[in-house]
């Protein structure tokens, strides 16, 4: 059975990366196409109400969560009538959360003024923001049949179908702005596609799992339903949060600095972005393995898996960030140009920022697969507010810098330390003493392989297409060096570069 889950998981993740590698070229083949038909004010425009609509995704009470959750067990044991009541509760809901979705952030469209206080050129503000909504609003009637594939371990299948939705919607909206350079026209063919490609991976998972059709009108029990209703309490609580910190930045960069500056830092976030959706399959894959070792596993075993992935998300996070830190100006130069960089400051919260969000991977995928989400319902709540409030007292002062601050400062003081106690105390039954030993030496190492690397990369140029194939040679080199020649006898190491080359023999 871990046989099992560890080929599914290297399969999944083999299709999954191929996917955002695609996903991300065809982003950045758009954006640069974007660059050259569109000013900056209509990035701060995409930045803006991408946000606006991700705390609107707070509609959906933490269901998605749930919805693979509750069907890891019943997966894993073959029940396939259980498996089709809840994805018959799913359907449901998700229909009402795709109403609610267009009628409320229809309903927020006179308030828009007062979120661009500045004078801007752009024409049918109302119109573009109903754009966004909609193409956000229909993702729920279908979409949710793709949980199937990724609770059961094959999400390789979604990931085809989004290979698919990203190559033919970015091809479609350059076509369309390099022809007419209409907005509004580029974001009626982004819902399109979308629309057309959710409906292939619902049609795919009928096909796939036919007893859904078999067993449409069955119905879960009043107990099972309490249960998930506690679930998605929990849930709701923490998504909350979670939904006021990731999505309010670039509102309060609106308000508190300017629609320029929320343009410039949607360049900087789409390569986060980027990296995040990579670092986010990997994980979606990894956590339906979680799922099935947490119903099937012992604690010891555990506890090596657990071990295992957090040494690699330290190895891949410490790698990213010296890259984000070396290469982030050298790489807008180039792209977009100089008039497109933030300040070094800027770079700095920016990085230490996916820093902290990303080392908390592992500790968030065990939470996610345990069902924990009750334990610590509260320290996304208490999390958000000291993030709004500091970051407004800083915004006002210190602008973008300020409000980046302030999302670092309220992950230290909250989630960087609470999941792992819950995930330690409930799942692995130790008290993650060696956790944070381990955190620390990171984050140390991190520092000093960004530093030196760094030192390296300023020597040469910026604006030069071979310079910065030099930049990213030294990038990929000094520190992978430097890591193995520190962790080459390390147990976890070692399983990783004994995959690796089980891998390649094939």
């Amino acid at each position: 059975m871990a046989e099992s889950r560890v080929k599914k998981a290297v399969r999944n993740i083999k299709y999954l990366l191929l996917g955002q590698i695609i996903a991300c070229l065809a982003t950045f083949v758009g954006r640069s196409v974007f660059i050259i038909c569109l000013n900056k004010e209509y990035l701060g425009i995409g930045g803006l109400f991408n946000n606006i609509l991700s705390l609107l995704s707070l509609a959906d009470l933490g269901i998605g969560a749930a919805l693979n959750y509750f069907l890891y067990k019943p997966l894993a044991e073959q029940n396939e009538s259980l498996t089709a009541a809840y994805m018959n509760f799913y359907s449901v809901a998700y229909r009402i959360i795709g109403v609610v979705v267009i009628g409320v952030g229809a309903s927020l469209i006179p308030i828009l003024p007062y979120i661009i206080r500045e004078q801007t050129s752009i024409p049918n503000l109302s119109q573009i923001y109903f754009l966004y909504v909609l193409n956000s609003g229909v993702t729920y009637f279908f979409s949710y049949k793709s949980a199937m594939f990724i609770a059961d371990q094959n999400g390789h299948v979604d990931a085809r179908n989004n290979i698919y939705l990203s190559v033919a919607k970015t091809f479609f909206q350059c076509v369309v702005l390099l022809l007419t350079k209409d907005f509004i026209l580029y974001l009626v063919v982004q819902a399109l596609t979308t629309l057309a490609f959710n409906i292939r991976i619902s049609v795919k998972a009928n096909r796939a799992y036919p007893f859904l059709k078999h067993y449409r009108k069955e119905r879960i029990t009043k107990k099972q339903r309490g249960d998930l209703f506690h679930y998605i309490k929990a849930m709701l609580m923490y998504k909350s949060g979670m939904v006021l910190i990731t999505g309010s930045d670039n509102v309060l960069i609106t308000m508190l600095d300017s629609l320029i500056i929320t343009g410039l830092y949607s360049n900087y976030a789409l390569i986060l972005t980027a990296l995040n959706r990579i670092s986010a399959v990997v994980y979606s894959a990894l956590t339906s393995g979680f799922g099935n070792l947490n119903v099937l596993s012992e604690p010891a075993h555990k506890q090596t898996v657990f071990s295992r992935c957090f040494f690699l998300n330290n190895w891949i996070t410490c790698f990213c960030c010296v890259c984000l830190w070396c290469l982030f100006q050298p790489f807008i130069t180039l792209w977009a140009g100089s008039d497109y960089l933030l300040a070094w400051p800027v770079v700095f919260i920016i990085v230490f920022d996916f820093y902290l969000r990303n080392m908390n991977q592992p500790v968030h995928s065990f939470k996610s697969a345990g069902g924990l989400f009750w334990k610590d319902r509260y320290c996304s709540i208490v999390e958000a507010t000291i993030n709004l409030v500091v970051s407004i007292i800083l915004g006002r002062t210190m602008g973008i810098l300020g409000i980046l601050w302030g999302t670092a400062i309220s992950m230290i003081v909250t989630r960087s330390w609470v999941e792992p106690y819950v995930v330690f105390k409930y799942t692995l039954g130790q008290n993650g003493k060696w956790y944070c030993v381990e955190y620390g030496k990171f984050t140390v190492l991190t520092a000093a392989l960004s530093f030196i690397t760094n030192r390296l990369v300023m020597l040469l140029p910026y604006g030069n297409i071979a310079a910065f194939i030099g930049q990213c040679l030294i990038c990929m080199i000094v520190p992978n060096a430097i890591m193995v020649l520190l962790f080459h006898r390390k147990p976890e190491f070692r399983y990783a570069l004994d995959l690796v080359r089980k891998k390649l023999r094939r």
